[in-house]
């Protein structure tokens, strides 16, 4: 998308209106660039990695925003950060980031994705951020080149993601939605609550396959068996159906839950089958920035698939667990069996006999450890040797 001057003149001209619809969105949505253990970082807003809303202003979508340093007050004050270069990693085409990232303004050649930033006058910036096409924008990002007030050398930062919705032309405070993939969900921060309200967006995400129905919802998978998620609603869907699913993002130990806030789009399909693992495997390592893993947990991430365990049946308690054998880091005395999204109670054998359970795998927080569980869909997966 080339952008003309008579369009940058419209948009100049827009943007006191625009202003006006999201005035409430701004400032606080500055990104404060800081140090922390020696290591560039974005300090503030921890939402900074929330998908955000582009308002229509009539011709284009568009969104302030901000950037600034994290000031150390005293005699004098100074920022955290001398100088950095933000830099550009990826972005999706037709993102237009004012003269900085994305793609290039009046004709002229691209931009090579980086500003230097320093304390001085390039300390604050407000930049508009602007999409011609109705879509989900992303953009891939961290800091280099740091230097920190006292002269040193501050490691680069991680990369973060900025991602930017364009709402509806027609109604500005309609809920929008940004569309995302499992793996970058997992690397969502939660939605905050009244998200509009705020220029936030919900997530969008297609092509989940339903791998187990509950009472308060429903589990899904990607088809490939890469990662689940959990869709809380009251719609009926089927087992197997490929299902696409708007909502608002939250997490429950290191699981990922969509709150659906539209209608769900299902058609019919084959219903998964469970993926075969050890119980030492059931939970496993962090799935994404913002998706952890179980206590001690190590290896590919199983939360969310739906899987089969075989061994024998053990109890602490009134708590079921299925052992076998292979050593678990958390000891305890097998995964357990979770039954607390049925609605009808499982009939269990008695320990020490051998059994096969289907289920979900997911997690629960116990004394503030995320610990496997594995959650059957209904008796029909517990199967007696």
């Amino acid at each position: 998308m080339k952008l003309q001057t008579t369009t940058i003149t419209l948009l100049a001209a827009l943007i006191v209106g625009l202003c006006a619809v999201s005035a409430n969105a701004q400032h606080e949505n500055d990104l404060h660039f800081g140090v922390a253990n020696g290591k560039m970082l974005v300090k503030a807003p921890a939402t900074c990695e929330v998908p955000k809303i582009l308002y229509y202003n009539g011709s284009y979508w568009v969104r302030d925003q901000g950037i600034d340093g994290v000031l150390v007050l005293g005699s004098p004050s100074y920022y955290e950060l001398k100088s950095e270069t933000w830099q550009q990693i990826s972005y999706t085409p037709g993102l237009v980031y004012s003269g900085w990232f994305g793609q290039d303004w009046l004709g002229s050649p691209p931009k090579p994705g980086f500003v230097n930033l320093d304390d001085g006058s390039n300390r604050h910036a407000h930049k508009n951020v602007m999409a011609g096409v109705a879509g989900t924008y992303v953009l891939k990002i961290y800091l280099a080149n740091g230097i920190d007030h006292f002269g040193n050398h501050v490691q680069d930062s991680d990369p973060w993601t900025m991602i930017w919705v364009t709402c509806d032309p027609n109604n500005l405070d309609a809920p929008a939605y940004a569309q995302v993939d499992l793996p970058l969900l997992r690397n969502l921060p939660d939605t905050p609550s009244n998200p509009t309200d705020s220029g936030f967006a919900g997530v969008d995400v297609s092509s989940l396959v339903v791998s187990g129905i509950f009472p308060s919802g429903f589990y899904t998978q990607a088809e490939n068996q890469t990662g689940g998620v959990f869709v809380r609603t009251t719609e009926t869907v089927s087992l197997g159906d490929r299902v696409r699913v708007k909502g608002n993002l939250s997490t429950n130990g290191s699981e990922r839950v969509i709150t659906a806030t539209e209608p769900i789009s299902a058609t019919a399909g084959i219903p998964p089958k469970p993926l075969g693992v050890i119980t030492r495997s059931i939970g496993g390592g962090p799935a994404g920035k913002y998706t952890p893993g179980t206590r001690s947990g190590i290896g590919v991430s199983t939360i969310g698939l739906l899987i089969r365990v075989g061994g024998v049946i053990r109890y602490s308690g009134t708590d079921a667990y299925i052992s076998d054998g292979s050593q678990l880091p958390n000891g305890l005395p097998g995964v357990r069996i979770s039954q607390d999204l049925l609605g009808t109670p499982l009939s269990l054998p008695t320990g020490g006999m051998p059994l096969a359970v289907s289920g979900i795998s997911g997690t629960e927080v116990v004394d503030g450890n995320v610990l496997p569980v594995i959650r059957p869909r209904g008796q029909a997966d517990v199967t007696s040797y």
